[in-house]
Parts: C-alpha cells; sequence; structure tokens
C-alpha cells in the first residue's frame, strides 16, 4: 500500500514535471483572463504544497497555509522542473502522526493522509489544466492526464 502511494504521487509529479519541460515559456505564464490563472500559478501552488509537507514534517506540525507563493516557480519553468525532481526524491519518509493547523484549528492526521491528500490535490490541478492548454492549441496532453485513477480504470472497463 505504501509503495503504491508513493508510486502513484511520483507518476502524477513526473507527468506534471513532462508537460513543464516541453510547454514553452510564453505557455508557462499565459494568464487565462476568465479565471486569471496561469500555468505557471497552478504549479507553483500545487509544488508549494507538496514542498510544506517535507519541509514541515520534522516539526510534526503542517500548515499549507505558510506557502512562500514564489513567483519563480510561476515564472521559470527550469526551476519548476527541478523543484519536481527535488520533491521526488525527498517525499519517501516514514509514516508518522501529524497536526494539521488551518487558521484557529487543529487536527491529528498522518504523513501517509496528507501524501494521499497530496496526490488528489495534484490531480484536481492537473485536471485545471487541461482547459488552459486547450485554450493555446500549443502541447497535448495524455488523454489521462489529470484523472484519478479510478476515474482512468472506469473508462477502460466501459470501452
Amino acid at each position: 500500500m505504501e509503495n503504491n502511494l508513493y508510486n502513484q504521487v511520483k507518476t502524477h509529479l513526473y507527468e506534471l514535471q513532462k508537460l513543464i519541460v516541453h510547454m514553452s515559456d510564453e505557455a508557462y505564464v499565459y494568464t487565462d483572463q476568465l479565471n486569471d490563472a496561469s500555468v505557471g500559478k497552478h504549479i507553483r501552488h500545487t509544488l508549494e504544497i507538496f514542498d510544506l509537507l517535507v519541509a514541515q514534517y520534522d516539526s510534526g506540525v503542517i500548515n499549507y497555509e505558510k506557502r512562500q507563493r514564489d513567483a519563480q516557480l510561476e515564472l521559470d519553468r527550469d526551476f519548476a522542473s527541478q523543484k519536481v525532481t527535488e520533491l521526488i526524491t525527498s517525499l519517501r519518509r516514514p509514516d508518522k502522526l501529524l497536526i494539521l493547523e488551518f487558521e484557529d484549528c487543529q487536527v491529528n492526521t498522518s504523513y501517509h493522509r496528507e501524501l494521499l491528500y497530496q496526490l488528489e490535490h495534484i490531480i484536481h490541478h492537473n485536471a485545471i489544466l487541461v482547459p488552459l492548454l486547450r485554450q493555446q492549441k500549443e502541447l497535448q496532453v495524455s488523454s489521462t492526464f489529470g484523472f484519478a485513477p479510478s476515474t482512468i480504470r472506469h473508462q477502460q472497463k466501459i470501452q
């Protein structure tokens, strides 16, 4: 189970990295006027959430609101790709109990539970990226990009 979780997270991170590497700088920073969001902004958000989990692991307290909102991740594809590589190499850690903070709330959680949240979060943001990428007509992504594994299995069954 644990290896499967890491493998799924890594798969989605690699898929995101492939997208980052193969798109143009213009496509990466293109801002959708309807949502005032770019591919780079979504990627920055996704990577910073992963980064916080890794950075705060030793303290035992996770607070996703403490994101740096590093504009370099939004604007620099090479920097974002490098961050993906760093995350992939640092995610495998022993499960342990953690405290999740949000505003004035605290709840008990665990590292693997938060890693599962990260998996759901990256799938969600990858799905949001698909219409942005289609608007630009520059880059094609796989037909499964942004889909949860259960959705992919379901689609395979009905075809």
